[in-house]
């Protein structure tokens, strides 16, 4: 582990690792309550994205309307049922479940709540979030698409676009180690000292070892979220 004093920052500047370039701070953050506004909008645009059709497939003479929802369900009963879970998990469940729990996040804030759990099923959920992977897909299949169909896009698609925009703006805007320090300020800040030191993997949370704590089963775990070292 590389102790380093973060100074000062001004506004759009980042602090990272002299050594492995590693975003350590950046005053850009938005506050939680900002974050939570943009998933509860999320939540709201989910059931039109989702749903109902995007765009109409004129493929002779035979009208196909897509959606997200029926494109999985035709691939999990037509034989690509890996695919179809794959999509469901990566572009319905898992941005779902992270917009939900930055409002979670929020209310355990007003309510004066530590939500250790939450913090740690962010940090898992997170990089499965692929929602504008999807919008990539879309746009590359309209255009393959058009060159044998007629096309016709429906209005649910705006709101199938800014969700995805408004996910991906959450998805850079929220920082999960500002928001472990928000709710777990270090006790004890670590300085320049040549005591051993500990990193804990789940909450990126440097400690010295003198510090460490252990389960029932004298197992070594983070004094912060309490997580297996």
């Amino acid at each position: 582990n590389a102790v380093v004093k973060i100074s000062t920052l001004q506004q759009g500047q980042s602090a990272v690792c002299p050594r492995c370039h590693h975003v350590l701070y950046t005053s850009g953050r938005w506050s939680l309550k900002r974050c939570s506004i943009i998933a509860l909008s999320i939540l709201i645009l989910m059931p039109f994205a989702l749903t109902y059709p995007l765009l109409s497939i004129d493929l002779l003479g035979e009208k196909i309307d897509a959606s997200v929802w029926l494109g999985v369900w035709k691939m999990a009963t037509q034989g690509f049922s890996y695919t179809a879970f794959l999509i469901f998990i990566c572009a319905v469940f898992m941005p779902i479940v992270f917009a939900l729990l930055v409002i979670l996040l929020q209310l355990s804030k007003m309510m004066k709540i530590q939500p250790r759990n939450l913090l740690i099923s962010l940090g898992y959920i997170k990089p499965w979030v692929m929602f504008d992977v999807y919008l990539v897909a879309l746009g590359v299949s309209v255009f393959k698409v058009r060159e044998y169909a007629t096309l016709q896009l429906d209005v649910y698609l705006i709101a199938f676009v800014f969700t995805a925009l408004l996910t991906t703006l959450l998805f850079i805007k929220i920082n999960l180690d500002d928001l472990w320090h928000d709710f777990y300020p270090e006790q004890k800040p670590v300085t320049e000292s040549d005591k051993p030191l500990e990193l804990c993997t789940a909450c990126d949370y440097t400690f010295l070892k003198e510090d460490q704590q252990y389960d029932h089963r004298h197992r070594a775990i983070c004094p912060r979220c309490a997580s297996l070292i």
